[in-house]
């Protein structure tokens, strides 16, 4: 047996372990992705008649619809006000309750609401729970990390594997004659991986950056430590802002909705600067004002989050992460003192760095906000995942139910190369999960390799 070949079964053994790991998480992540790139397909499958409104000559003040929610919720505070995008929709208030979040819709005309639901249980934040965490919170997110690693770990062990070896063989050809069963299987498998590949690396990097580990203590701290020295407005800080975070100091990601990411990705982890103490006797700004003054700033559609605690601030939110907008180009983020009007920050694309506007533009691909084409080419992008991941199980389906109903491991072999170390301590050392799940594929490979010579 030639190096050559006791290589390649090596690296399909390997292949199909993570494989076995990783199927069962692409298929729930393509999945739950088809459902949140039809986001206004589940809110009028759910919501129904809350979105529409007959529409009338003028619309209502902000403050009389915030008022007429305060009343219909007297325990609850205001958290998020989200103006109606288009004339006969309605608005949206988010607020808190008892550590609730409520998802409040209101008629602008009329000032009537007209239908509350928990935000934890819309169709949508239900499928991005799943798709962040399988409802799992931190260990889910944790399993989820480590199977997005795998899937580059895949794809690179599964281009070696399909590279044809002969100058009849082909990377693309899809089998639409049956010369053998599984040998189409194979082919199907193969071909797609190759068409994906470049998608597969897009959707798994830039859904790594969501991640609790690679995203948010590799990536994103390096991403908006720059951004935080180079924004325009970073210097005229008042000096206790800048300084180490305190329990009273917020971070940006407090500002998302429960588990929902709406703030810029790039923003989410620098704080939040604090109003100025000497403009406290001043009375508190309507929030007809901070409407204005968003509009007289430029901000095209924005949602507002409103001051929380002695110093919070106005934080003004205009992002393709929340579907505000659909260029990444326009991202920005403003905070208001609410008592001077003073803006104590205005963050925009041009303060970010190029890690962070890499991950913003990356993430609107990923969310299928940019265009029609994007949305739709990401349906098919997931359709055919889940095309390539039954195609995977099939195979060895077919593998294992021609022999015997075990495991039916690929062929193992003692082989083992410097490119084959180098590929798998790159793996490790880039995803720190992923590499413990191939520490925790060695140990089993170990073991079965032992039962078996027993």
């Amino acid at each position: 047996m030639t190096a050559q070949h006791t290589l390649y079964r090596r690296i399909w053994r390997w292949h199909f372990y993570a494989g076995l790991f990783v199927i069962p998480f692409m298929l729930v992540l393509a999945l739950s992705g088809m459902a949140l790139l039809l986001k206004p397909q589940l809110e009028s499958l759910q919501f129904g008649d809350w979105l529409t409104v007959p529409e009338m000559a003028q619309q209502q003040s902000p403050d009389v619809l915030l008022k007429q929610v305060k009343r219909a919720f007297p325990n609850a505070g205001p958290h998020q006000f989200i103006a109606a995008k288009n004339a006969g929709e309605t608005s949206r208030f988010v607020v808190k309750q008892q550590q609730q979040s409520i998802l409040v819709f209101i008629d602008p005309y009329r000032a009537v609401v007209v239908g509350s639901i928990p935000l934890a249980d819309t169709w949508y934040a239900i499928a991005d729970d799943i798709h962040g965490t399988l409802l799992l919170g931190k260990s889910g997110d944790a399993l989820l990390e480590a199977a997005a690693g795998l899937c580059l770990f895949l794809l690179m062990s599964g281009l070696y594997l399909h590279w044809p070896r002969s100058r009849n063989a082909s990377l693309w050809k899809l089998p639409l004659r049956q010369y053998h069963k599984r040998f189409s299987w194979r082919q199907l498998h193969g071909a797609l991986g190759i068409w994906l590949s470049v998608v597969l690396v897009f959707f798994a990097l830039s859904g790594l950056a969501w991640t609790g580990v690679w995203g948010q203590k590799l990536v994103q701290p390096w991403s908006s430590f720059p951004a935080e020295k180079s924004a325009r407005f970073w210097n005229n800080y008042q000096a206790e802002t800048t300084q180490a975070a305190t329990p009273t100091t917020h971070i940006h990601g407090n500002l998302n909705s429960d588990n929902l990411e709406e703030v810029p990705w790039a923003v989410e982890q620098l704080p939040v600067p604090l109003s100025q103490p000497h403009h406290a006797h001043l009375p508190l700004l309507s929030l007809a004002d901070i409407m204005a003054q968003g509009k007289a700033l430029g901000l095209d559609y924005f949602r507002v989050s409103f001051p929380r605690g002695e110093r919070g601030v106005y934080s003004l939110i205009s992002s393709t992460t929340s579907g505000d907008i659909s260029n990444p180009l326009n991202d920005r983020t403003v905070h208001i003192d609410p008592h001077s009007g003073d803006i104590l920050a205005d963050i925009g694309w041009a303060d970010y760095n190029l890690l962070a506007k890499t991950m913003a533009a990356g993430i609107a691909l990923h969310k299928g906000e940019v265009s029609a084409i994007n949305l739709w080419g990401n349906m098919l992008a997931c359709a055919l995942l889940i095309l390539l991941s039954i195609a995977g199980a099939v195979l060895w389906f077919k593998r294992r139910s021609v022999r015997r109903p075990q495991l039916s491991l690929p062929p193992h072999s003692n082989h083992s190369g410097h490119g084959w170390r180098l590929l798998l301590t790159l793996s490790a050392v880039l995803f720190p999960l992923s590499g413990v799940v191939l520490l925790l594929i060695a140990l089993l490979d170990s073991l079965l390799n032992r039962r078996q010579s027993s």
